[in-house]
């Protein structure tokens, strides 16, 4: 009964976070990215149930990976605007790149 569920899991983890093309041999690095795509799979999973992202965006996602471009989208806003507002941010974020020319072309200009 509860293999359905399990096998859904799977397929939108390999179909939507890329889970089956990550490839290592330290057990540590296979556990951490085991950990870390079921971690942002239950948290999509629990903004797609809880409708959270209803209220601010202009459309309603359906698909696993229409919430994820969502997010995408509201982190690099969020970024954005927090980096806009703080100069000091800015220059920290940028301190270790060295080509100038992308400095000039982020979208944070």
């Amino acid at each position: 009964m509860q293999r359905w569920g399990i096998e859904r899991a799977f397929q939108e983890l390999k179909d939507t976070f890329f889970f089956d093309h990550y490839q290592v041999r330290s057990k540590e690095k296979i556990m951490r990215y085991w950990m870390l795509s079921t971690l942002v799979f239950s948290l999509i999973y629990w903004i797609k149930l809880n409708g959270c992202l209803t209220k601010i965006l202009n459309f309603y996602p359906s698909s696993f990976n229409e919430y994820k471009q969502a997010l995408q989208k509201l982190i690099l806003f969020s970024s954005y605007s927090f980096l806009s507002k703080n100069p000091d941010e800015y220059s920290f974020y940028f301190a270790d790149i060295k080509s100038q020319r992308f400095k000039n072309n982020s979208i944070f200009n």
